[in-house]
């Protein structure tokens, strides 16, 4: 549910924006009887166009709303009078992607169908998204339906292939066409500009009911440039999710899910019935099921190799980016802001500089990972939590393979046993049982099916010095090490 609920919360966001509202009552009737009114009728102060911007946004109460507001706001920003109103442009350039979203929960219905546990978990938490209505505005109520509703211009997704050709007709361009603008827009104003957000536009306000999600006192937040480095550093990194994302076949996913739960024996009724233990799935259970043929696309490149190629580079570059940029807006917001009126801003610089030099070393040691990746170069890393050195080098990972499954432990490679566990016995071997009840006592064997051995411990170079010996001693350092942690997400070893 939380990632839901961030997903809806950046949602808002991109259909809101920010500035102080001078006479929200005045603008209430205004907006809400003249829907066909233009914006460019309005004074021509960037400050009275972003009033009435805002209006058009919070007084959203229908998904059926969303597209038009859309689009006029998009428009006012093209007329020549606005070209250098900033704001109006920051508008503009992340309103435009709005669309590719509409219906896009219902859309996703054709691939997570399929599986009857993960339909179940998307239905759970969007309806515990919908249940809690209560908690935002009207016109955030409306953003959940505009992606949650089925639109009858869009078809259903058929497969996880089709939302990668989705990702990569639509998603990539149109977050290169946001990016662009964002670029400009840092590229022409100053170092001393700044507007104010207006938090009713992720909170809500029901002015028919005059219900207010947030006090005055702590409506409006002050953006300054650096803040839009953070805009910029997430945009980047979107894009490099983007096309690492469509590279790799992952078609039959959700087959492979649906055969691991099986399994599991999890809605096994006759296991229940005879007061058997569920068959708990171990990495080696996973793992075997995921060679058989009837899976053998998954981990495969879904496209000419130098096409996919083309897209690892362009993720690498696009992290690379969004790690220089965070950089930026991390230490450019402690210069500009003023500390002694820390929660005046959006960012909060007082907070940022309660771990200023942890944070400086972790940015700045992530940028030279990703400069030296760039190169095509190993470098070495000395762990801040353990003081260890570890050689990465994460152009490997940006450099396409015939088969991710190449990279699974081999197939005697795990903790074995005879079984996942039994019944505790004494040094003889004779079952001991339990003092109070008198009935055996199982146990697990917890250590079961833990990977051990790889084909590659170096994982195609990203771990130059790798062995079976110091594996988990590597992987151990990555973890606690704040600037390589997630890259242990892309290898498999737990």
């Amino acid at each position: 549910m939380k990632k839901i609920f961030i997903f809806l919360t950046v949602f808002g966001l991109i259909i809101s924006s920010c500035t102080k509202k001078a006479d929200q009552r005045k603008a209430t009737s205004s907006w809400s009887k003249k829907e066909s009114r233009s914006l460019a009728s309005l004074d021509s102060s960037e400050a009275e166009l972003i009033e009435a911007v805002n209006k058009k946004i919070t007084s959203i109460t229908s998904k059926d709303q969303i597209n038009t507001r859309v689009a006029e706001i998009v428009e006012l920003a093209k007329k020549p009078e606005h070209q250098e109103k900033q704001v109006v442009q920051l508008y503009a350039a992340v309103l435009e992607m709005v669309p590719l979203f509409e219906g896009i929960v219902w859309r996703m219905r054709g691939v997570v169908e399929k599986t009857g546990i993960i339909h179940l978990a998307a239905l759970s938490a969007i309806r515990d998204i919908h249940y809690q209505d209560y908690m935002v505005g009207p016109h955030l109520n409306a953003a959940l339906e505009y992606v949650v509703t089925p639109t009858f211009d869009k078809t259903l997704f058929e497969s996880i292939g089709s939302v990668q050709n989705f990702v990569s007709a639509q998603i990539i361009p149109a977050l290169h066409k946001t990016l662009k603008k964002g670029y400009d827009i840092v590229a022409k104003v100053d170092n001393d500009w700044s507007f104010e957000f207006d938090q009713h536009l992720i909170t809500g306000v029901d002015e028919e009911k005059g219900v207010k999600f947030l006090s005055e006192n702590k409506r409006y937040k002050t953006v300054i440039k650096p803040h839009l480095y953070y805009g910029i550093s997430f945009f980047e990194g979107a894009l490099g999710v983007a096309n690492y994302s469509i590279v790799y076949d992952f078609d039959d996913t959700l087959d492979y899910i649906t055969k691991v739960v099986k399994k599991s024996a999890i809605n096994n009724g006759v296991r229940a019935k005879l007061g058997m233990l569920p068959n708990a799935i171990t990495p080696k259970d996973s793992i075997e099921i995921l060679r058989k043929r009837t899976f053998r696309k998954i981990g495969k490149p879904r496209m000419k190799k130098a096409t996919a190629q083309s897209h690892l580079d362009a993720s690498l570059g696009h992290f690379a980016n969004a790690v220089r940029y965070e950089e930026l807006a991390y230490l450019q917001t402690i210069i500009l802001s003023d500390h002694s009126l820390g929660n005046k801003y959006i960012v909060n610089p007082k907070w940022l500089a309660l771990r200023e030099d942890k944070t400086k070393r972790r940015l700045a040691e992530k940028r030279r990972i990703y400069e030296a990746a760039k190169a095509g170069k190993p470098i070495t890393i000395t762990s801040d939590v353990t003081g260890q050195l570890v050689k990465i080098n994460v152009r490997s990972l940006f450099t396409v393979q015939e088969d991710l499954k190449a990279f699974l432990p081999n197939e005697d490679g795990f903790i074995g046993g005879k079984k996942k566990g039994g019944y505790i016995t004494d040094s003889k071997g004779k079952d001991v049982k339990h003092k109070v009840s008198g009935k055996k006592i199982f146990a697990w064997d917890y250590f079961f099916g833990k990977p051990k051995a790889w084909p590659d411990t170096t994982f195609a170079g990203f771990l130059p010095e790798a062995d079976e010996k110091n594996i988990y001693e590597i992987v151990r350092t990555l973890k606690h090490t704040a600037s390589t942690r997630a890259f242990t997400s892309f290898i498999p070893v737990p």
